[in-house]
């Protein structure tokens, strides 16, 4: 197994580079949601093919007509990434630390997400929830890193249920507002639905983050992101985005 290599690194933004031991420069591009396009090592382009989970499967030189990545990486659920290399591809493999979900993994496999670090030895995260939201201070993506992602390392099981509660009911209200509507109405139509998205978006943060056993924090925060998931489906019902 290769290990990513990387001593100091930039900040990571739409274009982020890190110093390698030998001197040479990696330069990281991004879009801007942070999922990795590609990089840049010893003058090559390599491009970047990503998952739902936005971790990094190959890496592939520009205009290759080889059917085999340089970098193929395959992971356990908790991160852990084997690593293949064709063509020459272990000094790509040792330029590239952002793997799993995108984050910045140390040589020896612990991660780098938002505000804590995880280790891969434990599948927990080294540091205690700084939020106070979680039951289980140390847990990883509300123990189902199968279905849940935690870029930030502030991910709450509890807020996840309602703000999608939120958003499917607000979405579902939207929708009925949306199919009352007239197509010469589109601006009155889209701002009444996501008015009623919002709305019962909210409600139903809320209410989900205190039902799936949510503090008050967890429930306030699922209800401000419920309102904003309910508005934005029903503003797009009712222009017939979604």
């Amino acid at each position: 197994m290769v290990r990513p290599k990387g001593p100091r690194c930039a900040a990571v933004s739409a274009w982020a580079s890190i110093e390698q031991d030998d001197g040479g420069r990696t330069h990281y591009v991004r879009d801007p949601e942070g999922r990795m396009l590609g990089m840049i090592t010893g003058g090559q382009r390599y491009n970047a093919a990503t998952d739902a989970q936005n971790s990094t499967l190959a890496l592939a030189e520009d205009g290759t007509t080889s059917t085999d990545p340089e970098v193929a990486y395959d992971y356990d659920p908790y991160g852990e990434a084997d690593t293949t290399t064709n063509n020459g591809g272990d000094t790509v493999a040792e330029a590239n630390p952002f793997t799993y979900t995108g984050a910045y993994a140390f040589t020896n496999g612990d991660k780098a997400l938002g505000h804590r670090y995880m280790s891969h030895f434990t599948e927990r995260f080294t540091q205690q929830d700084p939020s106070r939201q979680e039951n289980n201070l140390y847990g990883y993506a509300a123990g189902d890193p199968i279905n849940n992602t935690d870029p930030s390392g502030l991910l709450s099981f509890a807020g996840t249920v309602g703000t999608i509660t939120g958003t499917v009911l607000g979405g579902a209200a939207a929708a009925g507002v949306a199919g009352m509507c007239v197509a010469t109405a589109v601006v009155a139509c889209a701002a009444g639905a996501a008015v009623a998205g919002g709305l019962y978006g909210a409600v139903g943060g809320g209410a989900g983050a205190l039902i799936a056993g949510g503090s008050q924090a967890q429930a306030r925060n699922a209800m401000w992101y419920g309102m904003v998931g309910g508005m934005t489906t029903g503003a797009g019902k009712a222009i017939g985005y979604w």
